[in-house]
C-alpha cells in the first residue's frame, strides 16, 4: 500500500528571534527555507597554500568564487563560478565561532521543544568529522559544544565565541529540568538504517514512520530505534563511542550517512554526516555501484530547493530513507515554524579537489532561495572579487616587506660582517700578489745565482785537474833526481824532508778537498747557504797559499805565483778587491816570493815563511770575522 501523501506543513525558520543576516545578493526571509553556511577547511600541506587554492571569499557580502576549470572536459571555461551562502567561514574561523552560527540556534529549537537539525556534507577530507565531532581539548566540535549548552544550562560553558548573543543566554533552561535520550543510526550505501547503540538493523516500512511522526509530531522521530538515558556530556560521548568500536567492515564510515539524535525534553535535536562525494562516485568502473547513495543525496537536495523555492511547496521527504529519517528536519512530517536546520558544507581549498568543491558548492545552493541563486549564477560580481584579490594581494606583500625589514635587522650585524671581511679579503689578495712577485724576483735571482756557481764549479774543478797534473809532473820530476843522486847524508836528510813535505802537502790537499766539497754542498741548496760559502772560501784560499808556500820554499816559484794569485781571485770574490787585508795580504805574498827567490831552497828558511804567511791568515781571519 503505497504511503499517503503528507500534508504541507510549515516551512523551518532558521533565523526565527535573531537580526537578519541578508547579504547584498539578498538572502532568504524567515520561515522559507534552512540556513546555508559553508566553511573552507585550512591548508594543511604545502601544495594546499595560498597559490594553490580554488577559492576565493567575501565574508562581507556572502560571496564565494571558485576559480578555474570544473574538469578536463571543460579545460577552455576559466571563467569564475560565483555561489551566495547564508554565512561563509573562511579558514581562520575558529570551533567556537562556527558553533555559534552553525549549531546555536538549532540546539535553543530543540531546548525550547522543537527540532534542531545540523547536517554537515563535502568531500572526504573536507573537515566535516572535525567540525561535528572533534574532541581535542580547545578545539571541541558542533556536538561537544551543544552537550556542554544543554547539560550545564550556561552558555558560559561552552568555548567563547565573538558573535555569541546575549539572547541565547535567556533562552537557556536549566539543566534538572531536561531530561536527555541518544540514538545512533548508521545508513549504509545501500540504504540499510542500522541502529548502532542496539547493534541491530531496523526495518521499514518507512511510510508508516512518517504516517506515525505526522500523527504524533517530531516526538516519534525514529521511535523503532533504542534510546538511551544520558545524564552528561560524558555518558552521551561514551554511548556514541562504544557504538562506533562495535562497528564491523560491514558498517564503514566512508559511504554511510550518520544520524546522532538527542531527544531533549520535547524537542529532538539532529546531528547528520551525510556520505562524501568521493564515496557517491564509487569506485572507477563502477560507477552504479553507488546509486541508492546517490539517490538520496539528490532526495536531501530536492527537499532543500522545495524549500527554498516557495512556501507552498511540498519537499519529497519519502522519495528515500535518510528524508524520511530527517523529515521533520525538511519541512516534511513534524516540522514547526520554530524548527532551525543548518546545512554546513565543508569544501577543500585546493585547486586539486575543485571538482568536489563545486559539486559540494552546487548542493549548498539548493537550500538558498532561487531569486538569489540565479543572480548569484547569472553575474559574477567582478568588483567584488577583484577587490577581495587586491587585498590578498596588498596582504600579501605588506606582509613580505615586514618580513624583509626583520631580515635585514636581525642580518645586519652579519652583512656588515661581511663587508668587513670582504675588505680584508682584498687587502689579503693583494699582499698575496705582492708575495707572489717577490717570489718570482726571488726564482730569478736564485737562478742566475745558481748559474754563477755552477759556472765556479766548473772552474775550480778545471783548476784542480791542473794542480793534480802539475803535482804528478812535479813528483816524477822530484823521483827522477832523487834517483840521479846517489848516497848521501845530505841527500837522505832532503829526502826524508821532501817525504815528510809531500806527506804534509797531501794532508793539505785532502783537507781542501774536503773544505771544496762542503762549500760546494752548502752552495748548492739555497741563497742563504751562499753566505756560508763565503766563510769556507777564505780557508780554501788560505789553503791555496799555503801550498803555495810550500812550493815558494821547494824552489818552485812559478807554482807559487799561480797558486797565490789562484788564492787573492778567490778571496776577491769572496770579499771584493777593495777590502785592504787584500792589499796588504798581496804585499806580503809578493814579500814571501821574492825572498823565496832570493834565498837557496832547504829547510831552513821554512818557518820564517810560515809566519810571515801566518800573519796574512790572522787578517783573513779577522776580515771573516
Amino acid at each position: 500500500m503505497p504511503a499517503p501523501k503528507p500534508k504541507v506543513r510549515p516551512v523551518l525558520r532558521p533565523t526565527d528571534g535573531v537580526e537578519s543576516t541578508a547579504g547584498p545578493l539578498g538572502a532568504a526571509t524567515q520561515g522559507e527555507r534552512a540556513n546555508a553556511i559553508l566553511r573552507i577547511r585550512p591548508a594543511l600541506t604545502e601544495e594546499e597554500g595560498q597559490d594553490n587554492q580554488a577559492l576565493q571569499c567575501d565574508r562581507a557580502n556572502r560571496l564565494v568564487w571558485a576559480l578555474g576549470e570544473m574538469d578536463e572536459a571543460e579545460a577552455g571555461d576559466v571563467a569564475p563560478r560565483q555561489y551566495a551562502f547564508d554565512e561563509v567561514l573562511e579558514q581562520h574561523v575558529g570551533q567556537a565561532e562556527v558553533f555559534d552560527l552553525v549549531g546555536m540556534q538549532p540546539v535553543q529549537a530543540a531546548i525550547n521543544g522543537n527540532v534542531g537539525c545540523v547536517l554537515c556534507f563535502g568531500a572526504s577530507g573536507a573537515g566535516k568529522d572535525y567540525s561535528l565531532r572533534c574532541e581535542r581539548p580547545g578545539q571541541e566540535g558542533l556536538l561537544l559544544r551543544a552537550l556542554a549548552l544543554v547539560f550545564s544550562g550556561s552558555a558560559s560553558l561552552v568555548a567563547p565565541s565573538p558573535r555569541q548573543s546575549q539572547r541565547a543566554f535567556a533562552e537557556e533552561v536549566s539543566s534538572s529540568d531536561i531530561e536527555v535520550k541518544v540514538a545512533y543510526l548508521l545508513l549504509t550505501p545501500d540504504q540499510v538504517v542500522h541502529d548502532l547503540i542496539a547493534e541491530a538493523e531496523l526495518e521499514g516500512p518507512w511510510g508508516h514512520t512518517l504516517e506515525r511522526v505526522e500523527l504524533l509530531g517530531h516526538e516519534a522521530t525514529a521511535e523503532s530505534a533504542q534510546w538511551e538515558k544520558a545524564s552528561s556530556a560524558t555518558e552521551v560521548m561514551r554511548l556514541l563511542s562504544k557504538a562506533d568500536s562495535a562497528r564491523t567492515e560491514a558498517l564503514p564510515r566512508e559511504g554511510s550517512h550518520s544520524v546522532i539524535l538527542l531527544r531533549i525534553g520535547k524537542g529532538v535535536m539532529m546531528f547528520g554526516s551525510l556520505a562524501s562525494i568521493d564515496a557517491m562516485r564509487g569506485a572507477p568502473g563502477e560507477e552504479a555501484a553507488n546509486e541508492p547513495l546517490a539517490n538520496s543525496i539528490e532526495a536531501a537536495g530536492k527537499c532543500l530547493e522545495a524549500l527554498s523555492r516557495s512556501k507552498k511547496a511540498v519537499p519529497p521527504v519519502n522519495e528515500s530513507t535518510l528524508t524520511t529519517l530527517l523529515a521533520p528536519a525538511l519541512g516534511g512530517a513534524g516540522a514547526s515554524r520554530e524548527g532551525v536546520t543548518t546545512i554546513l558544507v565543508c569544501v577543500h581549498p585546493s585547486k586539486r579537489k575543485l571538482a568536489l568543491t563545486q559539486q559540494a558548492l552546487a548542493f549548498g545552493q539548493l537550500s538558498i532561495a532561487a531569486v538569489t541563486r540565479t543572480k548569484a549564477s547569472a553575474a559574477v560580481d567582478y568588483q567584488a572579487l577583484a577587490a577581495q584579490l587586491m587585498a590578498q594581494r596588498d596582504a600579501k606583500q605588506e606582509a613580505l616587506h615586514e618580513l624583509e625589514g626583520k631580515v635585514l635587522r636581525q642580518l645586519r650585524p652579519q652583512l656588515e660582517e661581511v663587508m668587513r671581511q670582504e675588505v680584508e679579503i682584498k687587502q689579503l689578495a693583494s699582499a698575496l700578489a705582492q708575495t707572489q712577485w717577490e717570489a718570482r724576483t726571488f726564482s730569478s735571482k736564485e737562478a742566475q745565482l745558481q748559474s754563477q756557481l755552477e759556472m765556479l764549479r766548473q772552474e775550480h774543478a778545471q783548476r784542480m785537474y791542473s794542480l793534480r797534473a802539475e803535482r804528478t809532473a812535479i813528483m816524477a820530476e822530484l823521483q827522477a833526481e832523487m834517483g840521479a843522486v846517489k848516497g848521501g847524508r845530505e841527500f837522505a836528510q832532503q829526502r826524508q824532508q821532501h817525504a815528510e813535505d809531500v806527506q804534509a802537502i797531501g794532508a793539505r790537499l785532502r783537507s781542501l778537498q774536503s773544505y771544496v766539497e762542503t762549500a760546494e754542498a752548502e752552495l748548492s741548496q739555497h741563497e742563504e747557504n751562499s753566505t756560508k760559502a763565503r766563510a769556507v772560501l777564505p780557508g780554501a784560499a788560505r789553503e791555496l797559499a799555503t801550498l803555495a808556500l810550500t812550493f815558494s820554499e821547494d824552489g818552485q816559484q812559478g807554482e807559487a805565483a799561480a797558486l797565490f794569485a789562484h788564492s787573492l781571485t778567490i778571496l776577491e770574490a769572496a770579499f771584493g778587491s777593495a777590502q785592504p787585508e787584500l792589499a796588504a795580504f798581496k804585499s806580503e805574498v809578493q814579500r814571501v816570493v821574492d825572498s823565496g827567490a832570493s834565498q837557496p831552497t832547504g829547510g831552513s828558511n821554512r818557518n820564517p815563511q810560515l809566519r810571515s804567511l801566518g800573519g796574512v791568515r790572522s787578517g783573513a781571519d779577522s776580515h771573516d770575522a
